[in-house]
């Protein structure tokens, strides 16, 4: 049961994240997106769509860092999220390894400099840890 929920929470966060980054008419002004709670929803939602991948086989998944996480997922699953982003396995690594930290970084934005992510990798990761949890963890 555990597992469910959790696939359910993630598509929550993702949910919000689409419409966070959805660019919206805003009364006469130009387009406006909200991206850091955008950004923020869609990075947590792949890590519960991840933990809910690693529970449905009783796995612990503790922490944030969607590297580890990622490479906690039994191969099949992780070769199915490759093919899905649509990249090779090492460019997907690389984007994934960018990516790892998002959720603390991004949560904590006020205090960087600098914070840079793909939303591209992000919003293909999202949704294809979305579909796959969908099917192997079920509604």
């Amino acid at each position: 049961m555990r597992s469910k929920s959790a696939r359910q929470l993630s598509a929550g966060f993702f949910s919000v994240s689409e419409r966070c980054l959805t660019e919206r008419h805003c009364g006469d002004e130009a387009l406006a997106i909200i991206p850091v709670p955008g950004i923020v929803c869609g990075v947590f939602s792949i890590e519960i769509g991840f933990k809910s991948l690693l529970m449905v086989k009783g796995d612990a998944a503790q922490g944030h860092n969607l590297l580890k996480l990622f490479e906690k997922l039994d191969s099949s699953i992780q070769d199915e999220i490759i093919q899905g982003v649509g990249l090779d396995r090492a460019s997907f690594m690389n984007e994934l390894s960018e990516m790892a930290d998002s959720f603390t970084q991004w949560r904590y934005v006020y205090e960087h400099e600098e914070v840079q992510i793909n939303l591209g990798f992000l919003d293909q990761l999202a949704k294809t840890t979305q579909n796959i949890a969908l099917r192997v963890v079920g509604t």
